[in-house]
């Protein structure tokens, strides 16, 4: 019951059987029955991942941080139900890569490792790899700004320095006999 979603037709089912130790393998079989499709999930989970990489197409501005982590979760969620990224990386590599705005394309283009082989499947976990490596960065850059409470676009102001002005300063300047003053030679 914990484990549901409250709303959800999972916890609708779950809510039909009371709580003891026999009905729980009995919840789990008929959410199973109901809900654990495979076929179902791997359209569900392919229907939000073109879902996302259409939201990106329509202007809708996502950061690369959140598009890599959608597209990660969906992957591996397909994956965990056989569809393996050999089978559809074909289709795959060319609207991920449509994704990226012309800055990150740009980066990726002259990176040695969008140019080490033609084949779709090496490609694309090439593209994968290289914006894992894109967000890492932009984490740890977001992590240096807050350490020292900066924001994106904020500059930092150093303290200029005072020019010395010779003539203003004479007196100020120290003298041998003022290096010398002591309370025995000042009688």
């Amino acid at each position: 019951m914990q484990a549901t979603v409250v709303g959800s037709r999972a916890r609708e089912v779950v809510k039909k059987f009371p709580p003891t130790r026999e009905n729980f393998a009995k919840a789990v079989d008929n959410l199973n029955t109901r809900l654990g499709r495979e076929e179902l999930l791997v359209q569900v989970y392919v229907r939000k991942l073109l879902k996302l990489l259409l939201s990106v197409r329509s202007n809708q501005k996502l950061s690369p941080t959140f598009l890599y982590y959608k597209l990660e979760f969906y992957l591996r969620a397909l994956e965990n139900l056989g569809v393996s990224t050999d089978k559809c990386t074909s289709i795959l590599y060319p609207m991920v890569e449509s994704c990226f705005d012309e800055e990150f394309l740009n980066y990726w283009n002259r990176s040695p490792a969008s140019r080490l082989t033609n084949d779709s499947k090496e490609r694309f976990e090439s593209l994968m790899l290289f914006l894992k490596g894109e967000v890492k960065g932009e984490e740890r850059i977001s992590l240096a700004m807050s350490g020292f409470c900066l924001t994106k676009g904020e500059v930092v102001k150093m303290p200029r320095k005072k020019k010395y002005n010779l003539e203003t300063q004479r007196d100020k300047i120290p003298t041998a006999s003022m290096l010398l003053a002591s309370p025995k030679h000042l009688k």
